[in-house]
């Protein structure tokens, strides 16, 4: 099992491989409980057959369905490897479109919240004469989003920026952790006063501003994951045109902490979206474009 993982330390390699008799020696020495998360993620990458290769601070998880990935251990990237690659969380969208449209047919998508990359890179494999636009806001995130770009060779067809999809460009927005777990998956943005200065800042970008880089006629594919900041989207009158006239196809996680997901699926459904949700995702198909 555990002959596709390469380049641990003798320690790593200890609890990786562990059995029952080493148990209470390593739990002795006290690398059992600093170990054991490494552990386990390693035993469901290897399980889900990903080689695994410790790269310093970063593994580099690689297979032939999903090519090369740097993830950072013991972070949320593993549970977003087994949400998006394994459990394919966004695959109810490729079977949604199957039913409207050729996948040949899907020329353009934003991912807005594309963390690191693995949804681009999902997206990319069943649309693969897209072209696609990488938002994403946190420093940190948009190194790895860049990395795993580059060395899955899809620079030429990937646009990143490194910015928060809001209702207005260039605010400056506080990037912050307070959401949900706090890790790598849960960047949230929210608003600051004028006066002050945040240690964490971003600028903002609008979706329209996002679709004008991109010279094309429609957006085929929306994707929302903005951990919460679709509630601030939807109370702006210019997205919802944009949405109605521009959108074929959408998909959005809708963070009901906010209070805002009966308001964001009445709204959707009033501007002629048909909707259905698989998990703690909302697929949506203009059907202004898709009845004509």
């Amino acid at each position: 099992m555990y002959k596709n993982i390469k380049v641990f330390t003798l320690k790593e390699l200890l609890i990786i491989g562990v059995g029952s008799v080493c148990m209470r020696i390593l739990n002795k020495l006290g690398f059992w409980h600093k170990y054991l998360p490494l552990k386990k993620e390693v035993d469901f990458l290897t399980k889900e057959e990903f080689n695994v290769i410790r790269q310093n601070k970063y593994w580099c998880i690689e297979n032939n369905r999903w090519g090369r990935i740097q993830i950072r251990p013991q972070t949320s990237d593993v549970k977003v490897v087994k949400q998006v690659l394994v459990d394919k969380e966004y695959m109810p969208l490729v079977n949604l479109i199957t039913e409207y449209v050729s996948s040949e047919d899907i020329f353009l998508i934003i991912d807005a919240g594309a963390n690191i990359g693995l949804t681009t890179i999902f997206f990319k494999k069943h649309f693969q004469k897209a072209k696609i636009i990488a938002i994403e806001p946190d420093s940190n995130n948009a190194q790895l989003l860049n990395e795993n770009i580059r060395i899955n060779n899809l620079s030429k067809s990937v646009k990143i920026i490194k910015k928060a999809l809001w209702k207005s460009s260039g605010d400056i927005l506080e990037l912050s952790n307070d959401f949900r777990d706090g890790d790598f998956w849960s960047k949230s943005v929210k608003e600051i006063p004028p006066t002050e200065v945040m240690k964490n800042m971003v600028e903002s970008i609008k979706l329209r501003d996002i679709f004008d880089l991109s010279a094309k006629k429609q957006i085929d594919i929306l994707k929302i994951d903005i951990e919460g900041a679709e509630s601030i989207l939807f109370e702006d009158s210019e997205f919802i045109k944009m949405i109605k006239t521009h959108v074929r196809f959408l998909c959005i996680e809708i963070h009901n902490e906010f209070d805002c997901k009966k308001r964001i699926e009445t709204k959707l459904k009033d501007i002629g979206y048909m909707i259905s949700e698989n998990g703690e995702t909302t697929f949506c198909v203009n059907e202004n474009i898709h009845n004509h």
